[in-house]
């Protein structure tokens, strides 16, 4: 059975939750964790890409080991 494990960036640790396809998009869902002891901004430009036409971060302020969602739209 396959595990969702957490990519470490340093002091993010990222998994992709959910894969949504539609005919002219794909919505990923990813699951953020702040491994530091501070207060993590978080900001759309971190994860814009080529391809990317819209990204939502549900909770931008990221507390010491709080975890939230970020959507990104291809």
């Amino acid at each position: 059975r396959y595990e969702k494990k957490y990519v470490d960036l340093g002091d993010l640790a990222m998994r992709r939750s959910t894969v949504y396809k539609g005919q002219n998009f794909i919505g990923e869902i990813f699951v953020l964790k702040n491994l530091t002891n501070q207060v993590l901004d978080l900001e759309e430009k971190i994860f814009a890409k080529n391809g990317v036409k819209a990204i939502k971060i549900e909770k931008p302020n990221l507390l010491p080991d709080e975890i939230t969602e970020i959507l990104i739209i291809n």
